[in-house]
């Protein structure tokens, strides 16, 4: 069960009408083996600015794709059950490739990054998009590695009738990342769906 790691001034553990408090769960920490690692995420609303509420996701599946201009997609997925039916979570990080100056053209470095959001609920979905600060490298099994840092999310569509939103958010954790080129084209284009706010029936079939 979940427990709301926000300020303890306030108590009570936090209740929103989608039940996403069934999908999240605590951090992992410690120093654990490559193949025991996994995605994990922290979400801060900041819906109320004087008592922000973070949040833990452990996705249950990431993927990555490299795109030809060395730009990187990865996506993350996490389903479940909640209060009146199945609720989903996305999270798509588009990562800039950018050489360092001074560096050979083909070392990549630090990334600029496009954070995308979306939970959808039997009542509707929200969608969110913002920016961060990702630092990929991969792992000696082949995946990849992706700490998250300083990400600011904003509301930016609303599809059907949630009960809830985040508001403004605050992003960071770290997400590792299989190569998956066709299930992550699948994930962006459900993701990029919600954003324009004509997500339609597309699900894909190989997600979870």
């Amino acid at each position: 069960m979940m427990r709301n790691s926000g300020s303890p001034s306030r108590g009570r553990e936090a209740r929103w009408g989608w039940g996403l408090v069934a999908l999240l769960s605590p951090l992992l920490f410690g120093c654990p083996t490559a193949a025991s690692l996994r995605s994990n995420i922290t979400v801060t609303s900041l819906k109320d600015p004087y008592f922000p509420e973070p949040y833990a996701v452990t996705f249950d599946r990431c993927v990555y794709q490299t795109a030809a201009d060395g730009d990187r997609h990865v996506l993350a997925v996490r389903a479940g059950q909640g209060e009146g039916g199945e609720i989903r979570q996305y999270l798509h990080l588009h990562l800039f490739w950018k050489p360092r100056p001074g560096k050979t053209f083909s070392d990549p470095s630090i990334n600029d990054c496009i954070a995308e959001y979306v939970i959808v609920t039997p009542q509707g979905s929200a969608a969110y998009s913002g920016t961060a600060f990702v630092y990929p490298r991969p792992l000696s099994d082949g995946r990849l590695r992706c700490p998250v840092e300083r990400g600011n999310l904003r509301l930016e569509t609303i599809n059907g009738s949630p009960t809830e939103v985040l508001g403004d958010a605050k992003l960071a954790g770290e997400l590792i990342a299989t190569e998956d080129a066709g299930l992550a084209v699948e994930l962006r284009r459900l993701v990029a769906r919600h954003l324009s706010g004509t997500p339609g029936e597309f699900s894909p079939k190989s997600a979870p």
